[in-house]
Protein backbone atom coordinates (compact mmCIF):
# COMPACT_ATOMS: atom_id res chain seq x y z
CA UNK A 1 0.00 0.00 0.00
CA UNK A 2 1.41 3.47 -0.99
CA UNK A 3 0.92 6.31 1.62
CA UNK A 4 -0.09 9.22 0.80
CA UNK A 5 2.25 12.12 0.36
CA UNK A 6 3.00 15.77 0.75
CA UNK A 7 3.11 16.45 -3.07
CA UNK A 8 -0.34 14.76 -3.40
CA UNK A 9 -1.69 17.07 -0.93
CA UNK A 10 -0.07 20.46 -2.15
CA UNK A 11 -1.77 19.92 -5.60
CA UNK A 12 -5.11 20.54 -3.70
CA UNK A 13 -6.54 23.53 -4.89
CA UNK A 14 -5.88 26.16 -2.29
CA UNK A 15 -9.43 28.30 -0.77
CA UNK A 16 -9.44 31.83 -2.27
CA UNK A 17 -8.68 34.49 -0.48
CA UNK A 18 -11.21 36.80 0.98
CA UNK A 19 -12.26 39.30 -0.88
CA UNK A 20 -14.44 42.30 0.58
CA UNK A 21 -16.59 44.60 -1.38
CA UNK A 22 -15.56 47.75 0.89
CA UNK A 23 -15.37 49.98 -1.68
CA UNK A 24 -11.84 51.47 -0.57
CA UNK A 25 -10.06 48.03 0.38
CA UNK A 26 -8.13 48.42 -2.93
CA UNK A 27 -6.60 51.31 -1.08
CA UNK A 28 -5.44 49.58 1.68
CA UNK A 29 -2.09 48.14 0.83
CA UNK A 30 -1.06 47.70 4.46
CA UNK A 31 -3.76 44.89 4.52
CA UNK A 32 -3.08 43.50 0.83
CA UNK A 33 -0.15 44.54 -1.16
CA UNK A 34 -0.03 44.18 -5.40
CA UNK A 35 1.60 46.91 -5.69
CA UNK A 36 -1.21 48.83 -6.21
CA UNK A 37 -0.04 52.06 -4.41
CA UNK A 38 3.79 52.04 -5.64
CA UNK A 39 4.53 49.24 -2.55
CA UNK A 40 6.28 45.50 -3.11
CA UNK A 41 3.99 42.45 -3.36
CA UNK A 42 3.33 41.01 -0.02
CA UNK A 43 4.16 43.61 2.26
CA UNK A 44 1.30 43.57 4.11
CA UNK A 45 -0.32 41.83 7.01
CA UNK A 46 -1.59 39.06 5.10
CA UNK A 47 -5.47 39.96 5.59
CA UNK A 48 -7.26 38.91 2.83
CA UNK A 49 -6.01 34.85 3.72
CA UNK A 50 -6.68 35.52 7.64
CA UNK A 51 -10.08 36.33 7.27
CA UNK A 52 -10.55 32.66 5.89
CA UNK A 53 -9.84 31.54 9.12
CA UNK A 54 -12.24 34.55 11.44
CA UNK A 55 -12.99 38.23 11.60
CA UNK A 56 -13.42 37.47 15.18
CA UNK A 57 -15.68 36.64 17.36
CA UNK A 58 -17.98 38.54 20.14
CA UNK A 59 -16.19 37.17 23.21
CA UNK A 60 -13.03 39.18 22.09
CA UNK A 61 -12.72 42.72 23.24
CA UNK A 62 -10.68 45.70 21.73
CA UNK A 63 -9.70 48.24 24.01
CA UNK A 64 -8.63 51.18 22.19
CA UNK A 65 -6.49 54.00 24.94
CA UNK A 66 -6.45 57.36 22.71
CA UNK A 67 -7.64 60.94 21.84
CA UNK A 68 -11.48 60.07 21.43
CA UNK A 69 -13.69 58.15 19.62
CA UNK A 70 -17.23 57.96 17.66
CA UNK A 71 -19.87 55.40 17.53
CA UNK A 72 -22.20 57.07 14.57
CA UNK A 73 -20.08 56.70 11.57
CA UNK A 74 -21.59 54.76 8.51
CA UNK A 75 -18.63 51.86 8.64
CA UNK A 76 -19.12 51.42 12.00
CA UNK A 77 -21.50 48.70 14.10
CA UNK A 78 -22.81 50.41 16.76
CA UNK A 79 -23.95 46.98 18.20
CA UNK A 80 -20.32 46.11 18.81
CA UNK A 81 -18.96 49.39 20.11
CA UNK A 82 -19.37 49.23 24.10
CA UNK A 83 -19.86 53.16 24.62
CA UNK A 84 -21.80 53.17 27.27
CA UNK A 85 -18.96 51.08 29.21
CA UNK A 86 -15.96 53.95 27.58
CA UNK A 87 -14.72 56.31 29.74
CA UNK A 88 -12.68 59.62 28.97
CA UNK A 89 -10.64 60.38 32.06
CA UNK A 90 -9.30 63.67 30.39
CA UNK A 91 -12.47 65.53 29.28
CA UNK A 92 -12.08 68.66 27.37
CA UNK A 93 -8.63 69.88 28.37
CA UNK A 94 -5.92 67.86 30.07
CA UNK A 95 -4.49 70.84 31.94
CA UNK A 96 -7.65 70.57 34.14
CA UNK A 97 -9.18 67.44 33.77
CA UNK A 98 -12.87 66.50 34.37
CA UNK A 99 -13.33 62.92 33.74
CA UNK A 100 -16.55 61.54 32.16
CA UNK A 101 -18.11 58.48 30.74
CA UNK A 102 -18.43 60.17 27.41
CA UNK A 103 -15.21 58.93 25.55
CA UNK A 104 -16.58 61.39 22.20
CA UNK A 105 -14.18 62.43 19.70
CA UNK A 106 -13.25 66.43 20.00
CA UNK A 107 -14.64 67.96 16.86
CA UNK A 108 -11.18 68.76 15.36
CA UNK A 109 -9.72 65.43 16.28
CA UNK A 110 -9.29 62.30 14.71
CA UNK A 111 -5.94 60.01 15.64
CA UNK A 112 -8.17 58.19 17.83
CA UNK A 113 -10.85 57.54 15.23
CA UNK A 114 -8.44 56.26 13.13
CA UNK A 115 -6.95 53.70 15.42
CA UNK A 116 -10.62 52.55 15.78
CA UNK A 117 -10.98 52.60 12.04
CA UNK A 118 -8.50 50.48 11.31
CA UNK A 119 -9.32 47.47 13.77
CA UNK A 120 -13.19 48.27 14.21
CA UNK A 121 -14.61 49.23 10.32
CA UNK A 122 -17.40 47.55 8.99
CA UNK A 123 -15.85 44.63 6.37
CA UNK A 124 -17.58 43.25 3.22
CA UNK A 125 -20.60 45.66 3.77
CA UNK A 126 -20.05 47.63 0.26
CA UNK A 127 -18.89 50.83 1.86
CA UNK A 128 -15.69 52.52 3.06
CA UNK A 129 -13.21 50.55 4.28
CA UNK A 130 -12.20 47.15 5.76
CA UNK A 131 -11.10 46.59 9.26
CA UNK A 132 -9.05 43.55 10.61
CA UNK A 133 -11.25 42.51 13.16
CA UNK A 134 -14.98 43.74 12.75
CA UNK A 135 -16.27 41.02 14.72
CA UNK A 136 -14.74 41.43 17.82
CA UNK A 137 -16.23 44.22 19.88
CA UNK A 138 -14.53 48.00 20.95
CA UNK A 139 -14.06 49.11 23.87
CA UNK A 140 -13.14 53.10 23.74
CA UNK A 141 -11.13 54.46 26.64
CA UNK A 142 -10.52 58.63 26.07
CA UNK A 143 -6.79 59.54 27.60
CA UNK A 144 -6.78 62.91 25.74
CA UNK A 145 -8.49 65.95 25.64
CA UNK A 146 -10.66 67.19 22.67
CA UNK A 147 -8.22 69.22 21.03
CA UNK A 148 -5.70 66.64 20.67
CA UNK A 149 -3.95 67.59 24.04
CA UNK A 150 -2.00 65.09 25.89
CA UNK A 151 -0.99 64.85 29.70
CA UNK A 152 1.62 63.30 30.16
CA UNK A 153 0.78 62.62 33.98
CA UNK A 154 1.12 59.12 34.11
CA UNK A 155 -1.66 58.58 36.84
CA UNK A 156 -3.73 58.99 33.79
CA UNK A 157 -2.45 56.13 31.80
CA UNK A 158 -2.75 53.81 34.96
CA UNK A 159 -6.05 54.63 35.90
CA UNK A 160 -6.78 53.78 31.83
CA UNK A 161 -5.30 50.70 31.92
CA UNK A 162 -6.71 49.39 35.17
CA UNK A 163 -10.08 50.66 33.88
CA UNK A 164 -9.46 47.93 31.01
CA UNK A 165 -8.39 45.33 33.13
CA UNK A 166 -11.28 45.75 35.22
CA UNK A 167 -13.37 45.65 32.38
CA UNK A 168 -11.88 42.38 31.35
CA UNK A 169 -11.95 40.51 34.70
CA UNK A 170 -15.45 41.45 35.80
CA UNK A 171 -17.08 40.78 32.28
CA UNK A 172 -15.15 37.56 31.82
CA UNK A 173 -13.94 38.54 28.37
CA UNK A 174 -10.90 37.95 26.09
CA UNK A 175 -9.22 41.25 25.87
CA UNK A 176 -6.64 43.33 23.34
CA UNK A 177 -5.31 46.60 24.52
CA UNK A 178 -4.04 49.17 21.71
CA UNK A 179 -2.11 52.05 22.67
CA UNK A 180 -0.55 54.53 20.17
CA UNK A 181 1.44 56.40 22.61
CA UNK A 182 4.29 56.39 24.90
CA UNK A 183 6.67 58.34 26.98
CA UNK A 184 10.79 58.38 25.38
CA UNK A 185 13.51 56.16 25.57
CA UNK A 186 14.66 55.64 28.73
CA UNK A 187 11.19 56.77 30.79
CA UNK A 188 10.00 54.28 33.39
CA UNK A 189 6.57 54.73 35.69
CA UNK A 190 6.79 51.34 38.11
CA UNK A 191 3.30 51.62 38.19
CA UNK A 192 2.52 51.53 34.51
CA UNK A 193 4.68 48.48 34.21
CA UNK A 194 3.07 46.67 37.59
CA UNK A 195 -0.13 47.42 35.90
CA UNK A 196 0.53 45.80 32.30
CA UNK A 197 2.43 43.02 34.39
CA UNK A 198 -0.71 42.07 36.32
CA UNK A 199 -2.39 42.55 32.81
CA UNK A 200 -0.27 39.85 31.06
CA UNK A 201 -0.68 37.63 33.64
CA UNK A 202 -4.52 37.79 32.98
CA UNK A 203 -3.97 37.08 29.51
CA UNK A 204 -4.69 40.40 28.46
CA UNK A 205 -1.88 41.57 25.86
CA UNK A 206 -0.97 45.43 25.83
CA UNK A 207 0.21 46.10 21.90
CA UNK A 208 2.41 49.49 22.09
CA UNK A 209 3.58 51.77 19.34
CA UNK A 210 7.54 51.92 18.97
CA UNK A 211 7.09 55.95 18.84
CA UNK A 212 8.59 57.81 15.87
CA UNK A 213 11.60 59.69 17.99
CA UNK A 214 14.15 57.72 15.41
CA UNK A 215 14.85 60.23 13.05
CA UNK A 216 16.51 62.03 16.27
CA UNK A 217 19.12 59.22 18.26
CA UNK A 218 21.01 56.42 16.86
CA UNK A 219 19.11 53.33 16.06
CA UNK A 220 18.60 50.83 19.01
CA UNK A 221 18.06 53.91 20.94
CA UNK A 222 14.93 54.65 20.21
CA UNK A 223 12.33 52.47 21.54
CA UNK A 224 9.33 54.43 23.67
CA UNK A 225 8.32 53.15 27.09
CA UNK A 226 6.31 51.08 27.87
CA UNK A 227 6.90 49.54 24.09
CA UNK A 228 10.06 48.71 25.51
CA UNK A 229 8.51 46.07 28.46
CA UNK A 230 8.81 42.76 27.61
CA UNK A 231 5.19 42.42 29.38
CA UNK A 232 3.61 44.07 26.44
CA UNK A 233 4.34 43.71 22.15
CA UNK A 234 6.30 46.35 20.58
CA UNK A 235 5.19 47.58 17.38
CA UNK A 236 7.29 49.39 14.73
CA UNK A 237 6.41 50.84 11.36
CA UNK A 238 7.73 49.81 7.95
CA UNK A 239 7.64 51.27 4.33
CA UNK A 240 4.94 49.82 1.81
CA UNK A 241 8.44 48.87 0.11
CA UNK A 242 9.42 46.46 3.26
CA UNK A 243 12.43 48.92 3.77
CA UNK A 244 12.69 50.59 7.44
CA UNK A 245 11.20 53.81 8.13
CA UNK A 246 13.82 55.93 9.96
CA UNK A 247 11.32 57.78 12.35
CA UNK A 248 10.17 54.45 13.46
CA UNK A 249 11.17 53.69 17.08
CA UNK A 250 13.88 50.40 17.24
CA UNK A 251 15.74 48.62 20.55
CA UNK A 252 15.48 46.05 22.76
CA UNK A 253 11.78 45.22 23.08
CA UNK A 254 10.50 45.62 19.61
CA UNK A 255 8.68 42.59 18.46
CA UNK A 256 7.49 42.93 15.22
CA UNK A 257 6.86 45.63 12.65
CA UNK A 258 3.86 46.33 10.24
CA UNK A 259 3.29 48.85 6.89
CA UNK A 260 2.58 52.08 7.30
CA UNK A 261 3.37 55.65 6.13
CA UNK A 262 5.19 59.13 7.42
CA UNK A 263 4.00 60.50 10.32
CA UNK A 264 4.83 64.50 10.75
CA UNK A 265 2.37 65.79 9.01
CA UNK A 266 -1.55 65.40 8.79
CA UNK A 267 -0.94 65.02 5.45
CA UNK A 268 2.42 63.03 5.25
CA UNK A 269 1.30 59.03 5.51
CA UNK A 270 -0.66 56.96 3.50
CA UNK A 271 -2.99 54.27 5.16
CA UNK A 272 -6.72 54.59 4.34
CA UNK A 273 -8.71 54.24 7.59
CA UNK A 274 -11.78 56.08 9.23
CA UNK A 275 -12.66 59.93 9.93
CA UNK A 276 -15.30 61.52 11.76
CA UNK A 277 -18.13 61.83 9.69
CA UNK A 278 -18.52 65.24 7.21
CA UNK A 279 -17.19 68.40 8.05
CA UNK A 280 -15.51 66.88 11.93
CA UNK A 281 -12.19 65.16 12.58
CA UNK A 282 -9.27 65.73 9.44
CA UNK A 283 -10.96 65.62 6.69
CA UNK A 284 -11.42 68.31 4.94
CA UNK A 285 -9.66 70.95 7.76
CA UNK A 286 -6.34 69.73 7.99
CA UNK A 287 -6.31 67.10 4.87
CA UNK A 288 -8.52 65.76 2.25
CA UNK A 289 -8.90 62.39 -0.33
CA UNK A 290 -9.59 63.02 -3.91
CA UNK A 291 -9.87 59.40 -3.51
CA UNK A 292 -12.91 59.51 -1.11
CA UNK A 293 -15.18 61.61 0.44
CA UNK A 294 -14.74 63.23 3.80
CA UNK A 295 -15.97 60.62 6.47
CA UNK A 296 -12.26 58.93 5.50
CA UNK A 297 -8.98 59.80 5.68
CA UNK A 298 -5.95 58.44 2.93
CA UNK A 299 -2.66 60.29 5.42
CA UNK A 300 -2.73 58.70 8.54
CA UNK A 301 1.08 56.47 9.54
CA UNK A 302 3.59 56.69 12.06
CA UNK A 303 3.84 53.47 14.48
CA UNK A 304 0.69 54.86 15.53
CA UNK A 305 -0.99 52.91 12.75
CA UNK A 306 1.07 50.32 12.87
CA UNK A 307 0.21 49.16 16.42
CA UNK A 308 -3.48 48.48 15.76
CA UNK A 309 -2.79 46.52 12.84
CA UNK A 310 -0.77 44.22 15.01
CA UNK A 311 -3.91 44.57 18.18
CA UNK A 312 -6.29 43.29 15.38
CA UNK A 313 -4.19 40.48 14.90
CA UNK A 314 -3.93 39.47 18.59
CA UNK A 315 -7.79 40.25 18.41
CA UNK A 316 -7.94 37.19 15.43
CA UNK A 317 -6.03 34.69 17.24
CA UNK A 318 -7.56 35.38 20.44
CA UNK A 319 -11.05 34.37 18.38
CA UNK A 320 -10.27 30.53 18.35
CA UNK A 321 -10.32 30.30 21.94
CA UNK A 322 -12.43 27.16 21.53
CA UNK A 323 -9.59 25.74 19.53
CA UNK A 324 -6.66 27.20 21.37
CA UNK A 325 -7.14 28.61 25.02
CA UNK A 326 -3.39 29.01 25.26
CA UNK A 327 -3.90 32.24 23.34
CA UNK A 328 -4.96 33.41 26.91
CA UNK A 329 -1.42 32.97 28.01
CA UNK A 330 0.50 35.91 27.26
CA UNK A 331 3.57 34.72 26.96
CA UNK A 332 2.31 31.92 24.42
CA UNK A 333 0.36 34.54 22.53
CA UNK A 334 3.60 36.62 22.48
CA UNK A 335 5.47 33.48 20.95
CA UNK A 336 3.13 33.51 18.19
CA UNK A 337 3.14 36.61 17.36
CA UNK A 338 7.21 37.01 17.14
CA UNK A 339 7.53 33.50 15.70
CA UNK A 340 4.61 34.11 12.81
CA UNK A 341 6.62 37.23 11.77
CA UNK A 342 7.75 37.42 8.10
CA UNK A 343 11.56 37.64 8.31
CA UNK A 344 14.20 38.91 5.70
CA UNK A 345 11.83 41.18 3.98
CA UNK A 346 13.36 44.66 4.55
CA UNK A 347 16.53 46.65 3.56
CA UNK A 348 19.81 46.11 5.34
CA UNK A 349 18.70 46.63 8.94
CA UNK A 350 16.52 43.47 8.46
CA UNK A 351 18.89 40.93 9.81
CA UNK A 352 18.03 37.03 10.31
CA UNK A 353 16.08 36.32 13.17
CA UNK A 354 15.69 39.66 16.11
CA UNK A 355 17.22 42.63 15.46
CA UNK A 356 16.35 46.22 16.97
CA UNK A 357 14.78 47.84 13.50
CA UNK A 358 13.01 45.15 12.52
CA UNK A 359 11.96 42.78 15.78
CA UNK A 360 11.68 39.81 14.30
CA UNK A 361 10.30 40.73 11.20
CA UNK A 362 6.48 41.69 9.43
CA UNK A 363 3.72 40.68 11.58
CA UNK A 364 1.36 38.80 9.32
CA UNK A 365 -2.38 37.17 10.52
CA UNK A 366 -2.62 34.69 8.09
CA UNK A 367 0.84 32.81 9.15
CA UNK A 368 -0.46 33.53 12.92
CA UNK A 369 -3.81 31.85 12.27
CA UNK A 370 -2.37 29.35 11.00
CA UNK A 371 -0.03 28.28 13.39
CA UNK A 372 -2.66 27.85 16.25
CA UNK A 373 -5.31 25.64 13.90
CA UNK A 374 -3.28 22.61 12.81
CA UNK A 375 -5.66 19.60 12.97
CA UNK A 376 -9.20 21.61 12.15
CA UNK A 377 -8.63 20.35 9.02
CA UNK A 378 -12.63 21.45 8.17
CA UNK A 379 -12.35 25.13 9.98
CA UNK A 380 -15.29 24.81 12.57
CA UNK A 381 -13.04 25.80 15.28
CA UNK A 382 -13.39 22.30 17.27
CA UNK A 383 -10.97 19.04 16.54
CA UNK A 384 -13.36 16.01 16.71
CA UNK A 385 -13.73 12.38 14.59
CA UNK A 386 -15.75 14.59 11.74
CA UNK A 387 -11.58 15.92 10.98
CA UNK A 388 -10.44 12.79 10.98
CA UNK A 389 -12.68 11.63 8.19
CA UNK A 390 -12.71 15.00 6.52
CA UNK A 391 -8.38 14.31 6.00
CA UNK A 392 -9.33 10.67 5.45
CA UNK A 393 -11.60 11.90 2.63
CA UNK A 394 -9.29 14.41 1.20
CA UNK A 395 -5.57 12.05 0.86
CA UNK A 396 -7.95 8.97 -0.23
CA UNK A 397 -11.10 9.39 -1.81
CA UNK A 398 -10.83 13.07 -3.88
CA UNK A 399 -12.59 14.62 -0.75
CA UNK A 400 -13.09 18.36 -0.48
CA UNK A 401 -9.48 20.45 -0.18
CA UNK A 402 -8.60 20.97 3.71
CA UNK A 403 -10.18 24.24 4.85
CA UNK A 404 -8.51 26.97 4.29
CA UNK A 405 -5.08 25.82 3.24
CA UNK A 406 -3.85 22.41 2.77
CA UNK A 407 -1.33 22.82 6.05
CA UNK A 408 -4.25 22.70 8.35
CA UNK A 409 -4.05 19.19 8.21
CA UNK A 410 -0.42 19.25 9.35
CA UNK A 411 -1.14 17.90 12.52
CA UNK A 412 2.38 16.67 14.06
CA UNK A 413 4.32 19.72 12.55
CA UNK A 414 6.40 17.67 10.24
CA UNK A 415 6.30 19.72 7.24
CA UNK A 416 3.83 17.23 5.21
CA UNK A 417 -0.21 16.33 4.84
CA UNK A 418 -0.04 12.93 5.21
CA UNK A 419 -1.54 9.51 6.89
CA UNK A 420 0.89 10.25 9.50
CA UNK A 421 -1.69 13.12 10.57
CA UNK A 422 -4.30 10.83 10.45
CA UNK A 423 -2.34 8.83 13.16
CA UNK A 424 -1.60 11.63 15.57
CA UNK A 425 -5.25 12.97 15.13
CA UNK A 426 -6.67 9.63 16.47
CA UNK A 427 -3.92 9.91 19.09
CA UNK A 428 -4.80 13.05 20.31
CA UNK A 429 -8.71 12.12 20.47
CA UNK A 430 -8.61 8.56 22.03
CA UNK A 431 -5.05 7.62 23.54
CA UNK A 432 -4.55 10.56 25.47
CA UNK A 433 -1.54 11.88 22.82
CA UNK A 434 -0.82 15.43 22.64
CA UNK A 435 -2.46 17.72 20.86
CA UNK A 436 -1.59 19.26 17.58
CA UNK A 437 1.02 21.26 18.07
CA UNK A 438 1.57 25.22 17.58
CA UNK A 439 3.38 24.82 14.12
CA UNK A 440 5.43 27.31 12.31
CA UNK A 441 6.64 25.31 9.18
CA UNK A 442 5.16 27.29 6.13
Amino acid sequence: MHLANYAQAAFAAPTPDFEPNDSLFHYQYNLYNYGQTGGTFGIDIGAKSAWNFTMGDSNVVVAILDEGFIYNHEDLDVSKILWSSGYDFVGDNYKTPHPDNNPISGDSTNHGVACQGIICAGTNNQIGISGIAPNCYFLPIKCADDFGGWSWNPLIYENALSYALHYSINNGCSMVVSCSWGWPNGSFYSNIDSIITVMASWGIACVFSTGNLGEYLPIGNTIKFPASLPSTIGVGAIKKTGDHWAYSGSGEGIDVVAPSGYYRYYDAGDIMTLDQMGQLGWNPIYTACAITNDNYICTFGGTSAAAPQVASIIALLKSEYSLRPEMEVFTILKMVIDSSAMDGIGDNYDSVGWDPVYGYGLANAFRALLAVVRGDVNNDKIINIIDINYLLNFLYRNGPPLQPDVRVGDADCDGRTVILDVGYLIDYLYKGGPKPQICFKY
